[in-house]
C-alpha cells in the first residue's frame, strides 16, 4: 500500500501531467503516421519488388520471341530457295545429286553460322526425308508430326518443345511450306536446340535468388534457370494433352509426364495473356514467392521469374527498424522538451506555492518572487498580481490587529464596568449602602454632645 501511495504522490505533480500530456499529443499522431508510412512503404516496395519480376519476366520473353521470330524467318528463306525447288520438282537423278549436294552445303553453312540450330531437313508432301544436314533422318517418314501437318496445310508453324526421335536430343521444331505456283510440293524443317532457349533464360538470371521458368500452353516446364523439373506439369495432364506430347512414335524413354500438383500456378501462367505479377506458395518446398511472368508473341508459352517473398522481406524490417528509431529519437526528444517547459511552467508555480506557504507563516518577503515578477510572460503577471494580494493581505493583517487591540480594550472596560454593576447591585453592597446611610443619619443628633461653651 505504501509503495502505491509513494508512486501516486509523483503522479500527481502538474510536472509529470504535464509532460505525460505533451507525449501523448506528439507520440499519438506520430506513432500514426509512423505506422502508416511503413505500410505504405512495406506495400511500395513490394509492389516494385513484383513490377520488377514483371519486367525481368517480360525481357526475357522479348529474348525469347526475337530468337523464334529469328529461327522462324530463317527457316522461311530456305524453303523459298530455288535450288530447294528444283531439287522437288526435278525428275533427273543427276540434277538431283547436284542440287542435293548445293543444299547441304546451304545446309551445313547455316548451322555452322548459328550453332543453336540442330538440324535442317527438307521433306517432301508425303512427310519423307529428302535432304538433311542429319545423315539418321534420311528417308524418315515424320506425315504423323503435327509441324508437318499445319505446314502441308500451307502454315508456318512452330512446335512446342519436342524430344527427336532421330538423335535422341529435345527441340523446337519450325515448320515452313515450300511452295510452287501456288501450291505446297515440300516442307521445310528446323530445329532450335533446347540449350538455345535455356541459355537465354540463363543470361536473364542476373540473380542467383530468382528463378526463370519456361512455361508450355499444356503447363509444362520447357525450361528453368537450376535445370530442375524439366518437362515436368504444373498439374496432370488431360488424356488429350499427354497424347498429344507423347505420340506414338515417340521415343521409348519419354514414357509419362511428372507433375508438380501446382494448379494455382497452372491457372495463373498457362491463362496469362497479359504480363503480370502474383504471390503464391510454390513447390516443391511450398514458401511463399512472389511472381512476375510474361507470354510470348510467337508461342503460347509464358515466362515466370519468382523469388522467396523473404528475400525482399529484408527490406521491411530494415523500414520498420529506421520507423522505431526514429519514433525513439523523437519520443526521447519530446520527453526531454516536455520536461524542460513543464518545468518552466511550474517553477513560477512552486515559487508562488512556496510564497504562500510563508505568507501563511508570516514570514513572507516579496524578495522570493523577485525572478519570477521580472518576467513579461503570463506567469511574470501572475506572480505580480501575488505580490499585490500579498501586500493588500499584510496590510488588512495590519488593520486587524489594530481593530483586535481596540475591541480588546472595549472588551476590558465593558467587563469592568459589568463587574462593578455586578458589585454593587448585589444585596451584600445594598445592605451595606444601607447601613452607612443609617450611620450617616446618625451622626449629626451626636454633635451636642461634643460641642464646647465659650
Amino acid at each position: 500500500m505504501k509503495f502505491w501511495i509513494s508512486l501516486h504522490r509523483p503522479l500527481q505533480s502538474i510536472t509529470v501531467r504535464l509532460a505525460a500530456t505533451m507525449l501523448l499529443v506528439a507520440l499519438v499522431p506520430l506513432t500514426g503516421l509512423a505506422l502508416y508510412n511503413l505500410f505504405t512503404s512495406e506495400n511500395l516496395v513490394e509492389e516494385a519488388e513484383l513490377e520488377k519480376l514483371q519486367l525481368l519476366a517480360q525481357s526475357t520473353a522479348n529474348r525469347l520471341d526475337q530468337l523464334l521470330v529469328d529461327t522462324q524467318r530463317t527457316n522461311i528463306i530456305l524453303s523459298q530457295d530455288k535450288e530447294v525447288h528444283q531439287y522437288v520438282l526435278t525428275a533427273d537423278p543427276q540434277q538431283q545429286e547436284r542440287y542435293k549436294a548445293s543444299i547441304l552445303q546451304l545446309f551445313r553453312g547455316v548451322i555452322s553460322a548459328n550453332p543453336d540450330y540442330g538440324k535442317i531437313s527438307l521433306l517432301d508432301a508425303r512427310g519423307r526425308v529428302l535432304v538433311s544436314s542429319d545423315r539418321q533422318a534420311l528417308a524418315h517418314d515424320l506425315g504423323f508430326r503435327k509441324y508437318f501437318q499445319q505446314a502441308l496445310q500451307g502454315k508456318t508453324y512452330v512446335s512446342p518443345l519436342l524430344k527427336s526421335t532421330i538423335g535422341n536430343f529435345w527441340a523446337v521444331v519450325f515448320a515452313a511450306p515450300v511452295r510452287h505456283q501456288g501450291k505446297v510440293i515440300g516442307v521445310m524443317v528446323l530445329s532450335l536446340k533446347r540449350e538455345a532457349i535455356w541459355n537465354s533464360i540463363r543470361v536473364s538470371n542476373t540473380r542467383n535468388e530468382l528463378l526463370h521458368w519456361l512455361v508450355d500452353t499444356n503447363g509444362i516446364i520447357v525450361a528453368r534457370s537450376d535445370n530442375r523439373y524439366f518437362y515436368y506439369s504444373l498439374v496432370p495432364l488431360s488424356p488429350t494433352a499427354a497424347a498429344e506430347v507423347l505420340p506414338k512414335e515417340s521415343s521409348k524413354d519419354l514414357t509419362h509426364i511428372p507433375s508438380l500438383n501446382w494448379p494455382e500456378g497452372a491457372r495463373t501462367l498457362t491463362r496469362a495473356t497479359q504480363p503480370g505479377f502474383a504471390v503464391m506458395r510454390a513447390p516443391p518446398t511450398n514458401i511463399l514467392r512472389a511472381i512476375g511472368f510474361a507470354p510470348l508473341r510467337i508461342q503460347p508459352w509464358v515466362v515466370a521469374v519468382d523469388e522467396p517473398v523473404q528475400d525482399y522481406q529484408v527490406l521491411f524490417d530494415a523500414l520498420a527498424w529506421q520507423n522505431y528509431l526514429t519514433l525513439f529519437i523523437v519520443s526521447g526528444g519530446t520527453v526531454v522538451l516536455g520536461l524542460w517547459l513543464a518545468r518552466s511552467i511550474t517553477r513560477p508555480l512552486r515559487s508562488l506555492s512556496k510564497a504562500a506557504q510563508a505568507l501563511e507563516k508570516n514570514c513572507f518577503t516579496p524578495d522570493l518572487l523577485q525572478r519570477e515578477a521580472s518576467q513579461q510572460d503570463d506567469m511574470g503577471e501572475l506572480t505580480r498580481v501575488f505580490l499585490g494580494m500579498a501586500e493588500q493581505v499584510k496590510q488588512r493583517e495590519a488593520q486587524l490587529q489594530q481593530q483586535v487591540i481596540k475591541l480588546k480594550i472595549e472588551i476590558d472596560q465593558e467587563k469592568r464596568a459589568r463587574q462593578v454593576a455586578e458589585i454593587t447591585e448585589s444585596d451584600y453592597f445594598q445592605q451595606l449602602r444601607q447601613k452607612a446611610k443609617t450611620l450617616r443619619q446618625r451622626t449629626p443628633s451626636s454633635r451636642p454632645f461634643t460641642q464646647s461653651g465659650p
